[in-house]
């Protein structure tokens, strides 16, 4: 077999690039980077490991014994059982993306609670005006779905803020920190939500989430609770929280991910006031910080994997992540 690694970012910094070749040239492996998944395709004919971010990348490599992706989520490489074979071992980058994907929910939380987007609008029509009435995260109730890296991260940051109580809620109820007062299992998350006044969601694709934000959920929450979105939009149904939010049954929401990506045009999502959306722009690699993380646990992986050693962030496909 070709001892070979193919890397693929268009926004992966030269010194990055560069610190994998050095590091796989270490451990015996020749390394070929491409900004474009077309331009990588034909290079993965004899691939051994991949880095990179697109399933076609996994088609095109008959001798792939390692996918490492640069996302978190890996629903993409697991709606089709065929894609990867038994033998492949399938990674994430889970812990790469808790300060971006952490901040921007802070971001979205505060300009949803202090209405930004309304003051914004005044400020473009050049109106003077400052008394709407704004939340705030001080003396909330938070409850955040999924305790991983970000959701963590995100605790953290309204606890700085003065979230009197944060609830923590997984798939198990296992603890997952000090920053959270409690944490529960998803099983058990109807008893919180109306006890909500910030629902920040950062969980994976599964069919076991989603739709996990329904209707009936929608309807338990408080008039002035507000939903932060920054998992996988299929969590959310996206329908029904736009009807609360028109008929102020919520108090708005926003959301970095949706049903149907990139939104049509025709979509009430891009004209629901109260609605904060942002592109799916919490994440990717755009930080600094986050292409940094990403490529130090590639590398960390890449010498446990050459060593036998134990990887970190290996995904189990019963569970999707």
């Amino acid at each position: 077999m070709s001892k070979k690694i193919v890397v693929v970012h268009k926004l992966l910094d030269p010194e990055l690039a560069e610190k994998i070749i050095e590091k796989g040239s270490e451990l015996g492996y020749r390394v070929e980077y491409y900004k474009s998944v077309e331009e990588a395709i034909p290079a993965c004919a004899d691939a051994e490991i991949i880095y990179g971010g697109n399933p076609a990348l996994v088609k095109a490599a008959p001798l792939l014994k390692w996918y490492n992706a640069s996302s978190v989520g890996v629903d993409a490489y697991l709606k089709d059982k065929d894609l990867l074979k038994e033998d492949v071992i399938l990674t994430n980058s889970a812990g790469a993306y808790g300060p971006s994907v952490s901040e921007h929910g802070l971001m979205t939380t505060l300009m949803v609670l202090r209405r930004e987007w309304e003051y914004a609008s005044f400020v473009q029509n050049r109106v003077w005006k400052n008394d709407l009435l704004v939340g705030s995260i001080n003396g909330s109730y938070v409850t955040i779905l999924g305790t991983g890296d970000i959701g963590t991260g995100y605790a953290e940051k309204v606890r700085g803020c003065g979230a009197s109580h944060i609830t923590g809620i997984n798939r198990s109820g296992h603890a997952a920190g000090d920053v959270y007062d409690e944490t529960a299992a998803m099983a058990d998350i109807d008893a919180y939500l109306p006890l909500t006044d910030i629902l920040f969601m950062c969980l994976p694709g599964t069919p076991e989430t989603v739709g996990i934000l329904s209707e009936e959920r929608i309807a338990s929450m408080k008039k002035t609770a507000v939903v932060i979105n920054v998992g996988r939009g299929s969590a959310v149904d996206q329908k029904a929280l736009i009807r609360a939010i028109n008929e102020k049954r919520i108090g708005g929401a926003a959301l970095d991910v949706f049903e149907t990506e990139p939104i049509p045009e025709d979509d009430p999502v891009w004209n629901t006031p109260g609605l904060l959306v942002t592109t799916h722009n919490a994440g990717n690699m755009t930080a600094a910080v986050t292409r940094r993380r990403n490529v130090d646990q590639f590398l960390e992986n890449l010498e446990c994997y050459t060593k036998g050693l134990p990887m970190k962030h290996v995904v189990r496909r019963d569970l999707g992540y």
